[in-house]
């Protein structure tokens, strides 16, 4: 009868120790996890720190080509006015010089020496 007590006693003590090492390799294993889940939000605040980033810099990005846009719009506008007032000059010079006045400030006595030298050009050819 005691052994069979003591048997039974032991049994119980293996089977606490048997529950400890089962709880044991639970938290181990929880601490795994946790190890794991740390990993995880570093890697979250790096990816959230880098979408503000990039999402500032699109946002500027945006707003210079916004800029430039309305910078090309007003230089259009621009163009088109000295381009409509050079017309305007054009058909008064017409007027004003008639049809056999050839161009207006160009002399071939101004032009002479503004031959193309290279290389291989012989401005005697020309002479």
């Amino acid at each position: 009868m005691l052994h069979n007590h003591v048997g039974a006693v032991i049994s119980e003590r293996e089977q606490q120790i048997i529950g400890l090492l089962d709880n044991i390799g639970k938290i181990e294993s929880g601490f795994a996890l946790m190890s794991e889940l740390e990993g995880l939000r570093q890697e979250y605040q790096h990816c959230r720190a880098t979408y503000e980033f990039e999402k500032k810099f699109y946002n500027d990005h945006l707003e210079s080509l916004q800029v430039m846009e309305k910078n090309y719009m007003s230089m259009a506008s621009e163009v088109e006015k000295l381009r409509e007032e050079s017309k305007k000059h054009v058909e008064i010079d017409k007027r004003t010089v008639g049809p056999y006045a050839g161009f207006v400030g160009y002399n071939d006595k101004e032009a002479y020496g503004h031959y193309l030298v290279g290389q291989n050009f012989d401005q005697r050819l020309f002479k």
